[in-house]
């Protein structure tokens, strides 16, 4: 199966991320990740890739509580940026609360929300999602 999905993943928490890798990187779907410990970092990289014409990540892994900006925050800094807004989110967070939740569910990018830690399994729902969504 060829490599060919390219990954943001938004985590300020180190285990967190190194969970997230390792499950990234023994996946044969998968390609490449970056990580991003806060949403302003990733937010200016995503403008940078679409500014420069340049292929934008296929799905971005985002938690809820961050330093500088968080995860709703970065929902609501992207909602209206062309070309940013159509890729597909799915929340990460150890303590997804009901309200949060609803409120992330208003964005139409948010595809989905997984509770910490991160399972190889919760990677397989987020790439059957991209499968069947593929433009041809």
């Amino acid at each position: 199966m060829e490599k060919d999905y390219k990954a943001f993943i938004i985590e300020d928490d180190e285990i967190a991320k190194s969970i997230i890798n390792n499950i990234l990187k023994s996946n044969l779907r998968v390609s490449s990740s970056e990580f991003y410990t806060n949403g302003l970092l990733a937010l200016e990289k995503l403008k940078t890739l679409i500014s420069k014409n340049e292929k934008p990540p296929n799905f971005i892994i985002l938690d809820f509580d961050m330093p500088m900006v968080n995860g709703l925050e970065f929902l609501q800094n992207i909602k209206h940026l062309e070309g940013i807004n159509q890729i597909p989110v799915f929340m990460n967070s150890a303590s997804i609360e009901h309200h949060q939740y609803r409120i992330c569910l208003n964005y139409e990018n948010v595809k989905g929300s997984f509770s910490k830690p991160f399972t190889a399994q919760s990677l397989h729902i987020i790439l059957e999602y991209i499968e069947s969504n593929k433009k041809l």
